[in-house]
């Protein structure tokens, strides 16, 4: 993904002062976290894999996405709101679908008290029969797996300034468990 101009020229006005640090030393120590604030706004765009891995392993650490990002007089650079969430992967949230498709999730247990999870996307749900909930049967057309992203994070960078910018929510995974005694299903 590529930033516009527009874009690109909003968030270098918004950072111009990260670009200078006050030591080399410090510099390699928190360039990446204001690396990771311009790349997060701009959707993590090729060239910010670096950025991406780092915010990933903060986040496996138990700490937040960003940390410290220091201006050329040694402030710390604070002028973003991030919200973020993650969502286990029992929960509906961290299954996305592609556009345009539409979602089936459904939690229950079998035999061995295991929950189960079943989830896929589709394109149509056809009705098959009738009766009590327990007679109805549904055929579903173009079923396809969804993918599994377990966070939700939102940045905005220079709220309330004419270089305000935000891209707005954005979904990510950041681990790769299934979780214990869960079963996943993906086709109906």
């Amino acid at each position: 993904m590529r930033l516009t101009r527009s874009i690109s020229a909003a968030l270098f006005s918004a950072m111009a002062a990260i670009a200078t640090f006050v030591s080399p030393n410090e510099a390699e120590a928190y360039d990446i976290d204001c690396k990771l604030i311009l790349c997060l706004a701009g959707g993590f765009p090729s060239s910010c894999g670096d950025a991406h891995d780092h915010m990933i392993d903060r986040l496996r650490d138990g700490k937040s996405p960003i940390g410290t990002c220091l201006m050329s007089d040694g402030a710390e650079y604070k002028n973003y709101e991030i919200d973020y969430s993650f969502a286990n992967r029992t929960s509906s949230e961290a299954w996305i679908c592609p556009e345009g498709k539409s979602k089936h999730f459904s939690r229950g247990y079998d035999g061995d008290s295991r929950e189960v999870i079943k989830v896929f996307c589709y394109d149509e749900r056809l009705r098959l029969g009738y009766g009590t909930n327990s007679d109805e049967t549904y055929y579903y057309t173009g079923v396809s797996t969804p993918e599994y992203k377990n966070m939700r994070v939102q940045i905005t960078v220079e709220p309330g300034t004419e270089a305000e910018y935000t891209n707005g929510v954005q979904r990510y995974r950041t681990s790769t468990s299934h979780g214990t005694g869960t079963r996943v299903t993906f086709r109906p």
